[in-house]
């Protein structure tokens, strides 16, 4: 289970890295053909890896309990610009190591 955990912390990490690398008008860009851009794509990695482990577990009860969810859910599109500031608490939420609990 570890290795579970370890494989979505990296690759978060990586694709921080990316990102860290483009400016916020290439992270909002929408290319053509396309509905969503790369920060949606991340924000969607960010909310539906959460929802996933807390929401379809019980743990958390309303989709609301997750920050942003509404925006990043699957079936959403891009609704609106995304500032840095965004960016930035979507990096903080993704840098939260998931780990088992021992007991």
């Amino acid at each position: 289970m570890n290795d579970v955990f370890k494989f979505i912390n990296d690759s978060r990490q990586a694709f921080i890295k990316f990102l860290d690398g483009l400016t916020i008008e290439q992270l909002n860009h929408m290319p053509e053909g396309y509905n969503n851009n790369i920060i949606w794509h991340f924000g969607h990695v960010v909310v539906s890896t959460k929802a996933l482990c807390y929401l379809r577990t019980g743990i958390l009860k309303q989709p609301s309990d997750i920050l942003f969810y509404e925006f990043y859910k699957s079936g959403t599109r891009q609704a609106y610009r995304v500032r840095g500031n965004e960016f930035q608490k979507l990096k903080s939420l993704a840098n939260r190591k998931y780990q088992r609990n021992k007991e």
